[in-house]
């Protein structure tokens, strides 16, 4: 389907349930991007159209219809290429890139944005200086369009983040990691919660990108010896792996609260914790076999 009917869609269901653009897109996307998606200009992707037609009571099933199977396939492919960056899956990260490449037009900015972003973490895990990571990095953020900070306070912008976006600012300050340079990277990190906390966690890519942020504020307040905060951040972060079942960043928040426990004291506790992450890593694993046996099935 076109972009212009795509749009048609849109603009038709909301003016039907008497919303406004405001009312419609907070949460999900920037008021100007839902006025270009009504217009024509330009065609969401799968999850946004699914969270705006969502919000007006629209089936679901009726998105995918319209906005096409390449397009669903697209967006899985990005939330599995930020998830093997996430969780350092050299070998998911290539084979999802490979798969990528393949439905990737030549002309289209945010797919090269994925893709240079993904050859650029390829590059880093082989060894890669994280100086000039940190400037490939800024140069492929840029592409989108978006600052990097704002001029007038010297503040990282806050906007309409795309997945790609925040995921570029979250490697970013894992760049800069080895200056232990702590309150900076801190501000930075709770900018983009901040962010994610405002808009809802509407859309499956907010919800893992929140769980990633969480990690980091939590591993980078143990480092700084705020082992209260470490504790808080890893069990915001593990409640909503339970709620969505994202149980793929659980084991490493298990360890990483496991340490904070320790050093509280708190020893019955961590040994709990340390458990529970044995437990997930076994059910993850038979997961992956369970996998592999069904796709052997002919």
């Amino acid at each position: 389907m076109e972009c212009y009917e795509i749009g048609s869609v849109v603009r038709s269901a909301r003016i039907r349930h008497g919303m406004t653009q405001e009312d419609l897109a907070f949460g999900i996307c920037a008021v100007s991007t839902l006025s270009k998606i009504e217009r024509g200009i330009c065609s969401p992707k799968i999850g946004t159209f699914e969270a705006l037609m969502e919000r007006m009571g629209e089936l679901p099933g009726r998105c995918i219809l319209l906005v096409g199977e390449q397009e669903l396939q697209r967006q899985r492919i990005q939330e599995e290429i930020a998830l093997a960056i996430r969780l350092g899956n050299r070998m998911h990260l290539v084979q999802q890139l490979e798969l990528y490449r393949e439905l990737s037009g030549d002309n289209n900015r945010q797919e090269q944005q994925w893709l240079s972003l993904g050859e650029t973490v390829l590059h880093w895990w082989s060894g890669g200086e994280a100086v000039n990571i940190e400037q490939v990095l800024q140069r492929i953020l840029e592409m989108s369009g978006m600052p990097l900070a704002d001029e007038e306070s010297g503040c990282q912008a806050v906007g309409s983040y795309t997945a790609c976006e925040i995921l570029i600012r979250q490697l970013l300050v894992a760049c800069r990691s080895g200056l232990r340079e702590f309150d900076g990277d801190i501000l930075q990190l709770r900018r983009l919660l901040e962010y994610l906390t405002a808009a809802d966690l509407n859309l499956r890519w907010q919800k893992q990108a929140y769980i990633s942020v969480c990690y980091q504020l939590a591993d980078l307040s143990f480092l700084s010896g705020e082992y209260p905060g470490s504790i808080r951040y890893c069990r915001d972060a593990l409640i909503l792996c339970v709620q969505t079942g994202e149980f793929r960043y659980a084991p490493m928040l298990l360890s990483l609260l496991a340490s904070g426990m320790t050093k509280r004291g708190d020893t019955k506790r961590a040994g709990e914790a340390k458990a529970f992450a044995c437990v997930i890593d076994k059910m993850l694993a038979e997961q992956s076999c369970l996998l592999k046996f069904i796709e052997g099935i002919l």
